[in-house]
């Protein structure tokens, strides 16, 4: 395992958790900056569509250009006929003119073909033809079928308006294809847009699909532009791959996933790191034979956790194997050895985690015992704990024994930090010792 101590795989995986979590925060923003960033994009290219659009349609509303030849005023209708005639011979897409003077067809072209439709009332057209009469402004509206031939166009109706009156007005039909074709919808696919056109019909009751770049596409998430001609048209635009594609979710992902992992490695290396420090320390002030901390040792971390957590509870144990300096010279290494080795296997079976330990000198341990010394159980643990550091040997055919004394002194009565509380312990140890030999 990374961690020997289970404990603290609670902070580095709340680490964990933390940089997951800001890896797919992150993420998400990157996406959503760059839809929005993709959809500004599509907005501008909707603003410059129509612009276009609109110099196209200008372009194509001859109705509006034959009102120039104010046929209203000029009851032989010559100028107008001469210029419809003109128009016809020139564009091939315009499929009919027709001139309304009041409600009534006065004038069609091509003559042969729609002469039949001279007479009629406007009421007999489609609604369209009407509605430039009641908006007393152009009307582009299609696609439609012409009664006579139900050949498909689109509609430009101009009335002709005096004194804010209706007078009259005047239609164009032009071929479907051809005003489609005009509208600049290649500049969309140029850019790489899908597209779809459509409209709602001037009572509004349906949605009328004009073109569209591919129907099976779902627009629901499209950038939409919205103009008036007066009908509500709609233009509906998304990029080819989607606003975020598959590729660059997938790369976005690698990177996020990437950059969380060499976040999370990095802080493994940097607390591996540290910890070997932290070890390499411990080691460097580490007494070798019992494994417990030196002076420096001892007084350094008692210290740190003092300065961490001032309010704590802290007895030091101060404790003298008598006769210890005796039984070790006579014993062989591995004795001593295996004895200062279940000294510090009762310290750890005997204290809570976290108790420091040291060797003071050859007799003398210390153990920082981070507990309240008044409380039973602080009592009840060095009680069990001096029982066991008792030593017993054969020397000179007598039995000797390595007699454990100690005494308790506690933070911060007893003195601020650790040394001052080591001296103190000591100091209360040898007067304690010196009134039981006067007893003696």
């Amino acid at each position: 395992m990374f961690f020997k101590d289970k404990r603290k795989w609670i902070p580095f995986g709340i680490l964990i958790v933390f940089v997951i979590g800001t890896a797919v925060l992150v993420r998400s923003e990157i996406q959503s900056a760059s839809v929005q960033k993709r959809q500004n994009e599509a907005q501008t290219a909707l603003s410059f569509f129509y612009e276009n659009l609109s110099v196209n349609f200008e372009r194509l509303n001859y109705a509006k250009q034959l009102s120039y030849t104010d046929p209203y005023l000029d009851k032989d209708l010559k100028l107008f006929e001469q210029v419809s005639l003109r128009l016809l011979a020139e564009y091939s897409a315009i499929e009919a003119i027709v001139y309304f003077e009041g409600d009534t067809v006065t004038a069609v072209y091509p003559k042969e073909e729609y002469g039949e439709v001279v007479g009629k009332e406007l009421r007999e057209f489609s609604y369209s033809y009407t509605l430039a009469k009641v908006i007393k402004d152009g009307v582009i509206e299609g696609p439609e079928q012409l009664g006579v031939n139900q050949k498909d166009v689109f509609l430009f109706l101009y009335p002709m308006i005096e004194e804010n009156e209706y007078k009259g007005e005047i239609a164009v039909a032009l071929d479907r294809d051809y005003v489609i074709s005009q509208m600049g919808l290649g500049f969309l696919e140029e850019a790489g847009y899908d597209y779809e056109l459509w409209r709602v019909n001037s009572m509004g009751e349906n949605k009328n699909v004009i073109a569209v770049s591919d129907s099976s596409i779902d627009f629901s998430d499209a950038v939409k532009f919205t103009f008036s001609l007066p009908a509500v048209w709609t233009l509906s635009i998304i990029p080819e791959n989607g606003w975020f594609s598959v590729k660059q979710r997938a790369a976005l992902n690698v990177c996020c996933g990437a950059a969380a992992l060499l976040v999370i490695a990095l802080a493994m290396l940097a607390w591996r790191i540290t910890e070997q420090k932290r070890e390499l320390y411990k080691a460097g002030h580490t007494e070798p034979d019992s494994g417990l901390f030196t002076v420096e040792g001892f007084c350094d971390f008692v210290d740190r956790r003092i300065g961490r957590k001032p309010q704590t509870s802290l007895c030091v144990l101060y404790v003298r194997l008598s006769n210890f300096r005796r039984l070790s010279g006579a014993a062989s290494r591995e004795e001593v050895l295996a004895y200062l080795g279940r000294i510090r296997g009762s310290i750890g079976e005997n204290f809570p985690a976290g108790t420091l330990a040291a060797r003071l000198s050859e007799e003398v341990i210390a153990i920082a015992l981070f507990e309240d010394r008044e409380s039973g159980a602080a009592e009840e643990m060095i009680e069990e704990f001096v029982l066991q550091l008792f030593w017993k040997r054969s020397m000179s055919g007598k039995k000797e024994f390595v007699n454990p004394e100690y005494c308790t002194v506690s933070y911060p009565a007893d003195g601020s930090h650790a040394a001052e509380l080591l001296r103190h312990a000591a100091e209360c140890f040898e007067r304690e010792f010196k009134e039981k030999e006067q007893m003696v």
